[in-house]
Formats: C-alpha cells, sequence, structure tokens
C-alpha cells in the first residue's frame, strides 16, 4: 500500500502543479486574480517533491526515492520556467506617439503650393 500512496503522490506531483500553473497563467491575462493558483502550484511543487523523498527513504523504497529525486530536477525545471514566463510577461512597450495632424497649410518658397488651392 506504501508503492501506491507513494506513487499517487509522485503522480499527483507530475499532473497537478503543471496544471495549476497553466491554468493560473491563463486566468492571470483576465481580470480574474490568479494568485491563489499560482501560489499553490509553487508551494506544491517545492513541498510535494522534497516530502515524497523523505517519505520515500524513510520507508526504504528505493525505486521511488530514485523518482523523487528526479523530481527535484522537474521541480527546478518548473521554477526555471515559471522565472522566465513571468519575466517576459512584463509591461508592454508604450506606443509611439502619432504624428501631429496638419490643420492649415503655410507655403514656402521654393514653389510647393498647399494641397486644393
Amino acid at each position: 500500500m506504501t508503492r501506491a500512496g507513494l506513487g499517487t503522490l509522485f503522480f499527483g506531483w507530475m499532473w497537478g502543479v503543471p496544471f495549476l500553473l497553466i491554468v493560473g497563467l491563463i486566468r492571470r491575462d483576465k481580470d480574474f486574480p490568479a494568485t491563489g493558483y499560482l501560489t499553490a502550484a509553487l508551494v506544491l511543487d517545492l513541498v510535494v517533491p522534497i516530502g515524497g523523498l523523505l517519505l520515500a527513504r524513510l520507508l526504504s523504497d528505493r525505486f521511488w526515492a530514485r523518482q523523487f529525486e528526479g523530481a527535484l530536477v522537474g521541480m527546478a525545471a518548473l521554477f526555471l520556467a515559471w522565472a522566465v514566463i513571468a519575466g517576459s510577461g512584463g509591461s508592454p512597450e508604450p506606443a509611439p506617439e502619432p504624428s501631429p495632424r496638419v490643420s492649415r497649410c503655410v507655403q514656402f518658397s521654393g514653389g510647393h503650393q498647399c494641397p486644393g488651392g
């Protein structure tokens, strides 16, 4: 039963954390506060692999200990991906100022005339 519990914890982490990150990032663009999803995903991404590794070593399960050691690499990759995504979503560049609208024509020397007379 302990192997099934460790497997459930591992696969719950593997599928649940990216799901929460994706939902949080999608909802971040809308008018919905997504900090709950993002915070939960990042906390679970940190806690579950470390807790699973400690639990697997406590239970002397070498297979799941190796899986959770690999999950620590996945945790680092998710944090790196999150940093890149969060850094690229900064404020947009300001729009260029429109050129001023010409409301009257001023003639100048050189033979050019105002359009329309």
